[in-house]
């Protein structure tokens, strides 16, 4: 069965009802049928997902990520073990399409563990801050509020490492999506020089009693207090909640999405150009992806990849555990010999 807009549709209006503007927005002006998978069995779709390619920062490189999403099996056939058979199917087909990545952001808690099952782990944290309705976000005179722009967003992902970095039509994407949830996406610039310094993504809650900043990128605090007091300005008299990238602040991090390696030779090639100190021998087991088995020798800046050595093995690991090495913390470094650091995984438009 070819995949259509008629097939994908039915799955996704059946899987999440309520949501038909956004799905037919989506369906209009977003699929694209060669990143969609389709299950069919007995002639019937049953099962699909989407890959939306993307490109992601690592190590001073950017490497092709799948982001996956609109995840969904038709309700009445749930139970059945299709989507883990499509999911199967879907990360050999991303390693296949050349990705290096693959990243996914649950809806709901209990789809950590599903995924956890296919190699995925929780590695993208938010720390989530909570401002009352009457707290005040200063304007810094050193900024100035301005259109949103994808010039914007973009110079300030460069500034950023591990982080998806958006195209333009996936930043107007985006920005289409957050007038649908009717919210509003609030910028500045350094006067001095017109620089980059804030953007921010915030949508009202459905109950109308507090605005959620989704994503929020600064060059320091006080800018980033310029496009929250424009935000509140716009939204007076809510509650606000502001994901942020984990600080120092020694709170309980919030859950906001997973990764995994699709293709671990290209991943740990461009850490060792990047840090061509690094002295490794790591096996890795993937019970999903065979072509990532086997050993990985690191050492003066290449990565050579061999189905077995006599060397001393630094690390043996599976796929899964390695994913949430890379991307721990910046302490981790020292533990293992390996650059990490935290992962973002900014916003992407999805059906739902």
């Amino acid at each position: 069965m070819n995949v259509t807009k008629e097939n994908v549709s039915r799955i996704l209006s059946a899987s999440f009802p309520g949501k038909t503007m956004r799905s037919r927005w989506y369906m209009d002006n977003v699929f694209d049928p060669a990143d969609v998978m389709l299950l069919v069995k007995g002639g019937n779709a049953v099962s699909t997902l989407t890959m939306t390619p993307c490109h992601f920062e690592y190590a001073g490189t950017l490497l092709p990520l799948a982001y996956f999403c609109n995840i969904a099996t038709m309700p009445q056939l749930r139970g059945k073990g299709y989507m883990g058979e499509l999911m199967r199917t879907a990360l050999n087909a991303a390693h296949s399409r050349g990705d290096a990545f693959a990243a996914v952001v649950p809806t709901y808690d209990r789809q950590y563990f599903f995924y956890d099952k296919f190699g995925f782990s929780t590695v993208v944290y938010v720390d989530r801050k909570r401002y009352t309705s009457v707290h005040h976000f200063a304007m810094d005179v050193e900024y100035e509020s301005v259109p949103p722009s994808y010039e914007i967003l973009n110079a300030l992902e460069g500034r950023c490492s591990s982080i998806i970095v958006h195209t333009r039509r996936q930043y107007e994407q985006i920005c289409e999506s957050i007038r649908l949830d009717h919210g509003l996406i609030a910028a500045a610039v350094d006067r001095s020089d017109g620089s980059a310094a804030a953007i921010a993504f915030a949508v009202p809650s459905r109950d109308g009693t507090k605005v959620n900043v989704r994503e929020i990128m600064a060059v320091n605090q006080r800018a980033a207090d310029t496009v929250l007091a424009q935000i509140s300005d716009e939204m007076p008299g809510l509650q606000m909640s502001v994901d942020t990238v984990p600080g120092m602040r020694r709170v309980a991090l919030r859950a906001r999405g997973m990764m995994r390696l699709v293709n671990v030779g290209k991943v740990l090639a461009a850490m060792s150009r990047r840090y061509p100190e690094t002295e490794q021998v790591i096996r890795v087991h993937d019970s999903i992806i065979p072509a990532n088995n086997g050993v990985y020798i690191l050492h003066g800046g290449k990565c050579e990849h061999v189905d077995a050595t006599l060397r001393r093995l630094t690390l043996d690991v599976d796929v899964r555990v390695l994913t949430a090495i890379l991307f721990s913390s910046s302490k981790v470094s020292e533990v293992f010999g390996l650059h990490t650091g935290r992962a973002m995984i900014s916003l992407m438009p999805q059906c739902h």
